[in-house]
């Protein structure tokens, strides 16, 4: 087997290796989400065992123990990662990862939070190859399925889940139109716990919808007391440190995802919940109240989910 596929980068790309200051596309952290997709997609498919779920997940990404915890099912990975095709030159650029930030009244030179970057409009090749005696067809089913839900609804690198690192696939076949973007993710989606919307506001260009994005509402130093009701409701848009509830730690990702998709009539947001409740600690309540919370902070993310997430308008 072996795969190929044209990817646009259509917000920034944030994301490093050894140097902060050197932005990279990774094959490694290519390799972390379609892990986390293929976990992720399978945990909702009604394995009622974990011993399944991680069975599959070895089979195909391998499983390597030291010591105690080797065992005679531990081997390398039957997948290889490679990314080609990559920009010559060195393409670091220092953009904001908090975009909605500059010319606000009250906010100080910085609070925009700029970091290296790869600029948006770059392509590259992903290759995925097997290995060691191969893909059997359902492994081959499945990572075809974790690679669609991963172009379609995930990102690559940090603030991911808000804009940034937001993926096209150019290859033919892939959708460009609403009704064929919809109708595909539901198919991807049938029988898990995740739910998709694409939020209706077209944008000329990425970076306008980036910004809303990244315009909720925060923790302690956010006006009122929104860091408090977030709280309350388990923090569905992730946090870290103080902001968090007690049940969790220093840092909790967030179950509502957004990123990018570029359709015929302009770029559109595009939210996922992670409806794992056993995963997030959140549930679908948790979800409809957030979406009160940004609307009555005047967030247009809030008045734009109200209009496609049911219950909520």
């Amino acid at each position: 087997m072996k795969l190929a596929y044209r990817i646009e980068l259509l917000s920034p790309l944030f994301s490093r290796g050894a140097y902060e200051d050197v932005p990279e596309i990774r094959p490694a952290s290519i390799r972390g989400q379609l892990h986390w997709w293929f976990r992720a997609l399978l945990h909702d498919a009604n394995l009622n065992k974990s011993t399944e779920v991680f069975r599959r997940e070895r089979a195909l990404f391998g499983s390597i123990g030291a010591g105690r915890n080797a065992t005679k099912d531990d081997h390398a990975s039957k997948l290889v990662v490679r990314v080609g095709d990559l920009p010559a030159g060195n393409l670091s650029t220092r953009l904001p990862t908090l975009p909605h930030k500059p010319g606000q009244r009250g906010t100080r030179p910085g609070d925009e939070a700029p970091k290296a970057a790869i600029p948006a409009g770059q392509v590259f090749t992903l290759h995925l190859i097997d290995r060691l005696g191969g893909l059997s067809p359902d492994e081959e089913s499945a990572l075809q399925r974790t690679v669609e839900a991963w172009l379609l609804l995930g990102g690559l690198g940090n603030r991911s889940n808000r804009g940034a690192g937001s993926l096209q696939c150019l290859e033919d076949g892939w959708p460009t139109s609403e009704g064929d973007y919809t109708a595909k993710v539901r198919s991807l989606l049938q029988g898990s716990a995740f739910q998709a919307w694409v939020l209706p506001t077209p944008y000329q260009d990425a970076e306008s919808a980036r910004k809303v994005c990244t315009d909720t509402i925060g923790g302690p130093r956010n006006t009122g007391r929104k860091g408090d009701d977030l709280k309350q409701l388990r923090n569905p848009l992730g946090g870290v440190g103080k902001e968090l509830n007690p049940a969790f730690k220093r840092r909790k990702p967030s179950p509502l995802k957004l990123r990018l998709y570029r359709f015929e009539e302009g770029f559109r947001i595009i939210a996922v919940w992670d409806g794992r409740e056993a995963i997030t600690s959140n549930t679908l309540q948790h979800l409809h109240s957030v979406i009160k919370l940004l609307a009555d902070a005047g967030k247009p993310l809030g008045h734009q989910l109200q209009q496609v997430v049911p219950g909520t308008g």
